[in-house]
């Protein structure tokens, strides 16, 4: 099962007291929960291609954004996301294994996408896809982002705030709530899915 991601936790109010929910991905039968077996996930981060901003200052953005998830930052969270680096030639995103944040600044396609074709949408600054069995636990997760698109460009807000450029960091954390199984906080009418369900078994509320 694949779930593909592109907002994780909300503050979602139920009466006259806010209540902490959160939405995670569901297995296609809405029984189960998407959730990670270990407390401690490994994903391994490749980088070596991407050079708008500095070797030292994207590692950083992935490794901050990482934390942020982790504990000890996130005192109700058991998880702890550990990033590697990687080198030499990527693999591919996909359901082997192994999980990869890729830094896609040849094409934003997904790779056996054929030539004439492409199925990422161009205005998404980054995708990651969640792999999981039938009871929900995740045995893959990938992030790829989005660098060779012309009019998506990246910046590090902690060095210089440039006008129409992204913040790394920023992307970075929104893509490790889905890596880590969460979905969006609301639902787009017309989507082609279910309404999701928060974790008390809520249907989330529209996007509008």
């Amino acid at each position: 099962m694949r779930a593909p991601g592109v907002i994780a936790l909300a503050l979602l109010v139920t009466g006259p007291a806010p209540a902490l929910a959160f939405v995670p991905y569901r297995t296609a039968d809405n029984l189960h929960a998407f959730y990670w077996p270990d407390s401690c996930v490994g994903l391994t981060a490749y980088v070596g291609s991407f050079s708008e901003i500095p070797y030292d200052q994207t590692m950083g953005a992935v490794r901050a954004a990482a934390r942020t998830w982790s504990t000890p930052a996130v005192a109700c969270t058991y998880m702890n996301v550990e990033i590697m680096t990687g080198s030499g030639t990527p693999p591919h995103a996909g359901n082997d294994g192994r999980n990869v944040m890729l830094f896609r600044t040849d094409r934003w396609c997904r790779w056996n996408d054929p030539p004439e074709s492409c199925s990422y949408d161009s205005s998404a600054l980054a995708i990651t896809s969640v792999f999981a069995k039938g009871d929900g636990h995740i045995i893959d997760a990938d992030i790829e982002v989005n660098a060779s698109m012309g009019d998506i460009r990246w910046m590090n807000a902690d060095v210089m705030i440039v006008p129409g450029k992204y913040d790394l960091q920023n992307a970075l954390t929104h893509e490790m709530g889905h890596f880590l199984g969460f979905d969006h906080t609301c639902y787009k009418p017309g989507a082609n899915k279910e309404r999701q369900l928060d974790d008390m078994g809520k249907p989330v509320p529209d996007c509008g």
